[in-house]
């Protein structure tokens, strides 16, 4: 996040980029997919914010059965003016785990990050194909 950029700013980029829904592009069965959440979260809710992903957030997804592994990070070098930012990988060994996932569970979990913590994060999720 540039300095010269608000979390409102941010909020309203999201919300925008949220109004598209957006089908995963991903065909084989076979691909083994890691699920990224990336959130830059504000000064104010940091602590709050990590003890609710470690005790609610992320079991609440893994407890879906379709991840079998994850792995919660910091990013490094990153500006951290208005906050830290955070990533979480949820590995997936077939690529119908993580599509089930996207089409069952995500719009839900993702409004109640929405409505618990507002304006105070932004989070930006991504799918990866393991390749090695």
């Amino acid at each position: 996040m540039d300095t010269n950029t608000s979390f409102a700013d941010y909020h309203h980029i999201r919300c925008r980029i949220a109004l598209f829904i957006v089908q995963p592009c991903i065909n084989s069965s076979a691909l083994m997919i890691i699920y990224n959440i990336t959130t830059k979260v504000h000064h104010s809710i940091d602590t709050a914010w990590l003890q609710w992903q470690r005790e609610k957030y992320i079991p609440e997804i893994m407890a879906t059965g379709l991840f079998s592994a994850y792995t919660f990070c910091r990013l490094l070098e990153q500006d951290d003016n208005e906050g830290n930012t955070y990533a979480v990988q949820y590995t997936a060994a077939r690529a119908e785990n993580y599509q089930q996932y996207i089409q069952l569970y995500a719009p839900l979990i993702r409004k109640k990050a929405q409505e618990k913590w507002g304006d105070a994060i932004i989070s930006f999720h991504s799918a990866l194909e393991v390749i090695q």
